[in-house]
This record gives structure tokens, C-alpha cells and sequence, in this order.
């Protein structure tokens, strides 16, 4: 199986006033003005520009400052990675984690990371695989028999296959004061995490 996302694309306001003069920051109400350092994203889901003061640019959820490089979007609100995936990524049926590679697997009606997809006996990595108990995925009917015969699975592997975990950056938190410095310029920015599916977004002004 495999997930998808969007991006986003930023770009650096010219300090010049413009039509978000006096536009309600989208955090907190309060008018933002172009003369001050702010943030202007269009939302991808409904098309809507909204605006942030500088200091309001951050996640709903842990309230870490983001960059016009790293956020995530949703319905006009903001979060970081990892809440945005705790939020509203799919979560893997083994590990339970958020799903943030683009590589996973569905079946059983479930979501999996790639590397969790694996053997409920043997844990041996999965492309074709039975499912005898209605559950569990196995590598053949054997692995199912010993499961249930020589009481439980084999131990897992001492090293587990690692899974992609953004760092979780709100202990950091930082909140700095409105600067009036602007430059001129642009770049593309990714707004979405590994197999992110409705994440950034938007048109990004700085």
C-alpha cells in the first residue's frame, strides 16, 4: 500500500501593505499588519488565506514555534509534526505509532508501517501472507500451528527495524518578539510528513 501528501510553497513577503493589513491573526483575532513580521497561508482544503502574527505561528497543540519550512495544516489550524501525526495520521496495528513513511501496508483492515508487517510467529517481513485466525497475519499455515502449539510466538529480532519518528521539538518551545525586517526572494518548502495525506499546504508568505 502507500500514503500521500501534498507540499507547500513559501515564499518571502516584499514588507510593502498589502490586503492583509488589518486581516484577524487566525490564533488570536487580533489585526496583523504587514509593516511587522507575520505569516500568510492560503488553506489547501477550502482555498482561504489566513494570517498569523509571527508570535501566533505555532502548534495548536504543544505550542512550539513553526517555521514556513515545517508545519502542518488542518482546517485552518496549525500543528507541528508530531502532533499532527498523534492527531490525524493512521496508526500502525502492531506498534500503535503514527504512520509518517510514505511505504505501509493495509490489510486486515488495518494500517501497518512497513517493517511492522510482519509474521505473528516468526516475525519474518511480509509481502504475501494467511491469515488463519481472522486477525493476525502469519507467513504460512506452519507459523500459525506453531503459534498455537508451542505456546506464543518466538522472540522478536534484538533489534527492531526502526520506524521514522519526527523529533518532538515542544519542550523547546520559544515564542520570539515581531521583528519589521522583510526580504524579497522565494523557495519551495514540504508542509506535509512522510505519507502525511492533508498536512501544510498553501501559499506561505514570511
Amino acid at each position: 500500500g502507500g500514503g500521500g501528501g501534498g507540499g507547500s510553497h513559501s515564499s518571502r513577503g516584499s514588507g510593502v501593505k498589502g490586503a492583509s493589513d488589518g486581516a484577524p491573526c487566525a490564533r488570536c483575532a487580533k489585526p496583523v499588519t504587514t509593516r511587522l513580521k507575520h505569516y500568510r497561508v492560503r488553506d489547501p482544503d477550502t482555498g482561504k488565506t489566513n494570517y498569523w502574527h509571527s508570535v501566533c505561528f505555532v502548534c495548536e497543540d504543544c505550542e512550539v514555534s513553526l517555521s514556513r519550512d515545517d508545519f502542518q495544516q488542518r482546517a485552518g489550524v496549525l500543528y507541528c509534526t508530531v502532533h499532527f501525526g498523534k492527531r490525524f495520521l493512521p496508526k500502525c496495528a502492531k506498534c500503535t505509532r503514527p504512520i509518517y513513511e510514505s511505504e505501509f501496508s493495509k490489510a486486515l483492515d488495518k494500517t501497518w508501517h512497513a517493517v511492522c508487517f510482519s509474521c505473528s510467529y516468526c516475525h519474518t517481513p511480509l509481502e504475501n501472507y494467511v491469515c488463519a485466525d481472522g486477525e493476525r497475519p502469519f507467513c504460512n499455515a506452519e507459523c500459525f500451528v506453531k503459534l498455537l502449539t508451542g505456546g506464543g510466538p518466538l522472540p522478536p529480532p534484538a533489534e527492531l527495524p526502526a520506524v521514522y519518528v519526527p523529533p518532538d521539538l515542544s519542550e523547546l518551545a520559544t515564542h520570539s518578539g515581531e521583528s519589521n525586517t522583510t526580504a524579497g526572494g522565494g523557495a519551495s518548502a514540504p508542509g506535509t510528513p512522510k505519507g502525511g495525506g492533508g498536512g501544510g499546504g498553501g501559499d506561505v508568505a514570511v
